[in-house]
């Protein structure tokens, strides 16, 4: 077996279909390795059907390491696997099409395996199992460069369960970009295993599901923990592209990447933090073009109305209570 695919298991809901989808393979050729994230779920429940199958190797670990870093479960679960040629790291909620693998040799053997990471279209389908978008439509072969351009222009989907890596690289590069809730991990790691070869189109034939379930990480808007942590990882991202010598960074489309990514993310950001964490990431010069300024303004002004908002409910509080707010 050359390939290793890795599902991590945690929540149950669609546990049963990702773990079909893989079975379901037309090429055989893989072992499907299932990691219990010392879930609270009662996964055995759905993985009795499915534990002594010939391709599934399952290990429960003894500490729930997602909840607290998921990128360093991620990488734990590569780690834990044998030392297959290829890696996919699958998700316990998204599906594959029954013909991804046999598609994976045939672009490998197609391509001498010139590329260390080969991907896979893909839908969003929803909690029905419903698709919700088109069939993403990436170019055969595109440099990290291209990739980043068209992540930043929103241009594009992509996920961390519809590209196959090599081994080779994942070492290389010490295993997976490392941010905070996994916020943008994939991409920046894509990006980097892309670097030296480029990212090379599977099939159009095949493709992966990825589940807007509500109750993944990427979905969760609502949580507060997880807007800050999400935030965060927005920090970290423009510093590591920055860090990266590698990148050509056109600061107009990153700043309007920012700022909608901030406005998809919600939550109370304060006018200070914004200024102060975000906008401090940018040089002088890129702010003093006439749109990026007025873009900057304009988001900050709604959160001072915002904060202003908030100030005066406070102060009517106070006023109509009898425990009124010393000053």
């Amino acid at each position: 077996m050359s390939l290793s695919i890795i599902i991590p298991a945690y929540k149950p809901d669609f546990l049963k279909d990702a773990i079909e989808s893989v079975l379901n393979q037309t090429n055989q050729n893989f072992y499907l390795y299932i990691f219990n994230d010392a879930s609270p779920n009662n996964l055995e429940s759905v993985l009795s059907n499915f534990i002594g199958h010939e391709n599934i190797i399952y290990h429960k670990f003894e500490d729930n390491l997602g909840g607290q870093d998921l990128v360093a479960h991620w990488n734990r679960c590569v780690m834990a696997t044998n030392n297959e040629e290829w890696i996919w790291l699958f998700s316990d909620d998204d599906i594959m099409s029954p013909n991804c693998v046999e598609e994976f040799y045939n672009t490998l053997e197609n391509t001498n395996r010139t590329f260390n990471l080969y991907r896979f279209n893909n839908y969003i389908i929803d909690t029905q199992g419903k698709r919700i978008t088109e069939l993403s439509n990436h170019p055969s072969i595109e440099t990290s460069q291209e990739f980043l351009e068209r992540r930043l222009s929103y241009s594009t989907h992509s996920y961390i369960t519809d590209s196959i890596f090599s081994r080779n690289v994942f070492n290389q590069s010490n295993g997976f970009v490392n941010f905070d809730a996994a916020w943008i991990a994939d991409d920046a790691s894509w990006i980097l295993f892309g670097l030296n070869k480029g990212i090379k189109l599977v099939s159009n034939t095949c493709y992966i599901e990825w589940r807007s379930s509500g109750i993944n990480i990427s979905t969760s808007l609502n949580n507060k923990k997880w807007v800050h942590k999400k935030r965060k990882a927005i920090i970290q991202f423009i510093n590591w592209l920055k860090g990266n010598r590698h990148l050509s960074l056109d600061y107009n489309l990153l700043l309007q990447w920012h700022l909608t990514m901030l406005h998809l993310i919600g939550g109370k950001l304060s006018s200070f933090d914004f200024v102060k964490k975000h906008i401090t990431l940018y040089p002088l010069w890129s702010l003093k073009t006439k749109k990026n300024r007025k873009q900057v303004l304009v988001y900050l002004g709604e959160l001072i109305k915002t904060e202003m908002k908030s100030y005066k409910s406070i102060i009517k509080k106070g006023i109509m209570s009898d425990n009124k707010p010393k000053f």
